[in-house]
């Protein structure tokens, strides 16, 4: 008896607002959600002017820079472009069927 395989369709989404301090591998993350299926849109949302650093990792992994400029009192405008993308991205694109958020709080429980 031969084993079928389920390719899922992932869409990744990182708050790098909240990990760029965690020294997350970026390289590793994406190859071992790669072993789980086809990442199908990958998006790192922040200020990047401040982690211009992070850029380079980031744009060599193709992955889509959302720019979220630092404003006053522009708190948590990264989780909510977050979630709002993943609202859209579940009601419009009906081959994503596995979402991946990868962020380090827990504003995101409700959204999953």
């Amino acid at each position: 008896m031969e084993a079928t395989l389920v390719s899922r369709n992932l869409a990744v989404l990182i708050d790098h607002e909240n990990v760029h301090s965690a020294n997350v591998s970026i390289e590793a993350l994406l190859r071992n959600l790669n072993q789980r299926g086809r990442v199908i849109i990958k998006r790192a949302y922040g200020d990047w002017s401040r982690f211009s650093a992070s850029k380079i990792e980031l744009l060599r992994n193709g992955i889509d820079l959302i720019e979220l400029p630092s404003i006053p009192r522009g708190k948590n405008r990264a989780d909510i472009r977050l979630v709002v993308d993943a609202m859209e991205i579940a009601f419009t694109k009906d081959y994503i069927d596995t979402f991946v958020l990868v962020s380090g709080d827990s504003d995101f429980v409700q959204l999953a």
